[in-house]
């Protein structure tokens, strides 16, 4: 069952301990959700109805979640990606420090050994 979307809706949140806050409306809740009092696991119902549902999977309020996890993710890929980038530099340079080797070394051979 979906709940409309509806700016002007509402909503009441329920906690996972049970405690029951609002009813506040659809701005005051994504003050909440941005302040972190209502979260993905937390229960939200339209006013006057018992239509209780996750507050990740409610259409207006969605995005929020999202938007907080894309942040958390790129944070901790940003942190990630500088030592893949460091050490992706070090061994690119290392295979072109030992690509230069072998070819001065088969240079030396043609000149000394294959000259005969």
């Amino acid at each position: 069952m979906t709940i409309k979307n509806n700016d002007n809706q509402r909503w009441t949140v329920k906690k996972a301990d049970g405690t029951i806050y609002g009813p506040s409306d659809t701005e005051a809740i994504k003050r909440w959700i941005q302040e972190k009092r209502v979260l993905p696991e937390d229960h939200i119902s339209p006013e006057g109805l018992e239509r209780w549902q996750p507050a990740k999977s409610i259409a207006q309020f969605v995005s929020l979640f999202n938007a907080e996890a894309v942040a958390v993710l790129s944070a901790s890929t940003k942190k990630h990606l500088s030592w893949k980038l460091i050490i992706g530099v070090a061994i690119g340079f290392l295979i072109l420090i030992g690509a230069y080797v072998f070819y001065r070394v088969y240079v030396l051979y043609r000149f000394y050994v294959l000259r005969g």
